[in-house]
C-alpha cells in the first residue's frame, strides 16, 4: 500500500508574492500537483476568514499556526484558547493600554485600533476596525488567536495568569 503525497504551502511570500495574487504558473503548478495524486494543503497563521482565494480547491488547512485544521469534510485538529486565558490577556492588553483583535473561525474583532495593529492586519490586507459587538464575541465565540501590537518587553505581562496562552511573534511589533 502507497502512502499518500501531500505538500504543505504558506500563503505569504510562498504562493503569494508582493502583489498579493497568485501567479498562472503558480496555479498551474498546484493544479498538476492534483493531477498527479499529490495532495495540496495551506498552513498558515491567518484565521479560516482571511484566507484568500486562489483558484484551486486545497485537500486541507492548517489555520491558526495549526490551532485550527480542517478539510472540506471535517475538522482534523481543534484547540482554541481557553475562555479564560482569553479574558486574562485582554486585561493584561488593558493594562499596558493596548487594543487587541480576537480571531475566532468565521471573523476577527477589534476592541480597538491603534498604529501597530492596523499595520500588522495591513500586511495580511485587512482594514481592521472596531467591533461593536467584541464582548458578545468573546463571551459566545470560540477564540483561536489573539493579536496584540507591542514590543517583546510586553510578552510575559500579556500571557500574565494565563494557564495556556503563550507569544508567537513574526513581526518586531506585535
Amino acid at each position: 500500500m502507497s502512502k499518500p503525497k501531500i505538500i504543505f504551502f504558506d500563503i505569504d511570500g510562498t504562493l503569494i508574492e508582493k502583489k498579493k495574487s497568485i501567479t498562472p504558473k503558480m496555479l498551474e503548478t498546484l493544479h498538476a500537483l492534483q493531477d498527479n495524486g499529490i495532495m495540496i494543503c495551506i498552513a498558515s497563521g491567518r484565521p479560516p476568514v482571511q484566507l484568500p482565494k486562489l483558484g484551486v480547491d486545497f485537500d486541507a488547512y492548517l489555520t491558526f499556526n495549526g490551532s485550527y485544521c480542517y478539510n472540506d469534510q471535517d475538522i482534523v485538529f481543534d484547540n482554541p484558547l481557553r475562555q479564560g486565558d482569553v479574558l486574562h490577556m485582554i486585561q493584561n492588553a488593558q493594562k499596558i493600554n493596548r487594543p487587541l483583535a480576537v480571531a475566532t473561525k468565521t471573523r476577527i474583532a477589534a476592541n480597538g485600533v491603534d498604529e501597530d495593529l492596523k499595520e500588522y492586519f495591513a500586511i495580511g490586507g485587512t482594514d481592521l476596525r472596531v467591533a461593536p459587538d467584541f464582548d458578545v464575541v468573546v463571551d459566545q465565540d470560540t477564540v483561536y488567536q489573539i493579536m496584540v501590537g507591542c514590543r517583546e518587553k510586553d510578552y510575559d505581562g500579556l500571557v500574565a495568569n494565563t494557564q495556556n496562552a503563550k507569544v508567537t511573534a513574526w513581526w518586531d511589533r506585535a
